[in-house]
């Protein structure tokens, strides 16, 4: 599983694969959540992709992770999981589900 980072700017070859990898169009996308913790994030991404709803994951902060590595510290990040607008719903019903996240939308 990896964190993605996706500017969502056109003639962005990386953002293009992969929106038209997962059939993710760019005015299609709404934020599901914001979170600082990456780790959560990973894992409802993990459980979404699992139910067929590919994620984003777009940091405010792509440096973070290097920044960790070099200072020994994670800086300050806020992550948005982003999905396509039509699986928002299932997506909610799915988290709501999973009560091990201890979340609750």
């Amino acid at each position: 599983m990896s964190l993605q980072y996706c500017p969502l700017f056109k003639g962005t070859s990386g953002a293009e694969g992969f929106l038209k990898k997962t059939n993710m169009k760019t005015n299609d996308l709404r934020v599901l959540l914001s979170t600082e913790d990456r780790i959560v994030a990973e894992n409802i991404q993990s459980i979404l992709e699992e139910h067929e709803i590919y994620t984003m994951l777009v940091s405010d902060n792509p440096a973070s992770s290097v920044i960790g590595i070099y200072m020994g510290s994670s800086a300050m990040e806020t992550i948005d999981i982003q999905i396509n607008n039509e699986d928002y719903q299932r997506a909610i019903e799915i988290l709501n589900e999973n009560t091990e996240l201890g979340i609750e939308l």
